[in-house]
């Protein structure tokens, strides 16, 4: 069980909880993947347990591997001596996860992968907000995916539902390939990209299945219910460690952020660099508000 703490510039992650578990209200903070739930290499038995509300600010490479993703949920079949290890009765709700700033591929907010079947998991009321590259290359390539969802195809009682992803840089609200569509239930899910809608280019557009498609093909395709495809407006989704030092008078730095939690003890301890306090101030940005609110009338006389 995990609550409450600052995961910090993992050396290949935050938090690894491959038998299952519990996490919740974590701050992670530039992790190359900051929660991955199940394994390949564990023993014979299924993963659950909770991953809710956490927030996960930015994320970066390692050293030998290009790597970006927020949470990574994996199934897996017997493989040698291991497994099969299912996902089975996972609840994964409540995160934001945000702002991704130093990864340069393998980008996806929440990532729904292996070659065993998800059982009764369900991915709801999240937040995943300009999970994407920064200062792509190739201009007709921005592969980064907001929520990338590759269910085997044995899965059962799987859920997406209730999510916001917005891609206001750029990058794909949600990615796929042809073996996964249709395979989980999907609802009630909140998405935009700033790509061209239909795409112009296999690797550029606002969803992506095996390549770039339509929102139309998606909601096809994918068999959503009760989409929207229009902008959120968050009270203000661009907060982070910076700004929020600044708020406090500091050194408006990340490291100085970093320095001053790891000077914490119990003889001095300072509620405002702990994940909780962090977290609310966070999810406070991302208030929801309406930006397509009419202007105010003018020129009207009220009798």
């Amino acid at each position: 069980m995990l609550r409450r703490n600052i995961d910090a510039d993992g050396a290949s992650g935050g938090v690894q909880i491959r038998e299952g578990g519990i996490v919740e209200n974590e701050l992670f903070l530039q992790n190359p993947i900051s929660i991955s739930i199940g394994h390949a290499q564990n023993s014979a038995f299924n993963v659950s347990g909770s991953v809710i509300n956490n927030v996960i600010l930015g994320n970066r490479n390692i050293d030998m591997q290009v790597m970006g993703t927020g949470i990574w949920i994996e199934s897996c079949l017997a493989y040698d001596s291991y497994g099969p290890s299912f996902i089975e009765d996972l609840d994964v709700s409540g995160n934001i996860i945000g702002q991704a700033t130093l990864s340069t591929g393998n980008i996806k907010g929440i990532f729904v992968t292996g070659n065993g079947p998800m059982i009764n998991l369900d991915v709801h009321h999240n937040i995943i907000y300009d999970w994407t590259r920064r200062n792509w290359p190739n201009p007709s390539d921005h592969r980064a995916c907001g929520v990338g969802l590759y269910p085997n195809a044995l899965s059962i009682n799987s859920n997406f539902r209730d999510n916001i992803v917005q891609q206001p840089e750029s990058g794909f609200a949600g990615c796929s390939n042809i073996a996964s569509v249709g395979i989980m239930n999907m609802s009630n899910n909140k998405y935009f990209s700033v790509e061209p809608d239909p795409p112009t280019i296999w690797s550029k557009g606002p969803f992506e299945i095996g390549g770039s498609v339509s929102s139309a093909s998606w909601i096809s395709q994918m068999e959503e219910q009760d989409i929207s495809l229009d902008e959120v407006g968050f009270l203000n989704p661009n907060r982070n460690i910076e700004a929020y030092m600044a708020g406090l008078g500091e050194i408006p730095t990340y490291e100085k952020f970093i320095e001053k939690a790891m000077s914490q003890n119990k003889y001095n301890w300072d509620l405002r660099y702990t994940a909780s306090v962090v977290n609310d101030w966070i999810r406070e940005g991302f208030t929801l508000v309406d930006i397509y609110s009419p202007d105010s009338p003018q020129g009207l006389t009220i009798y």
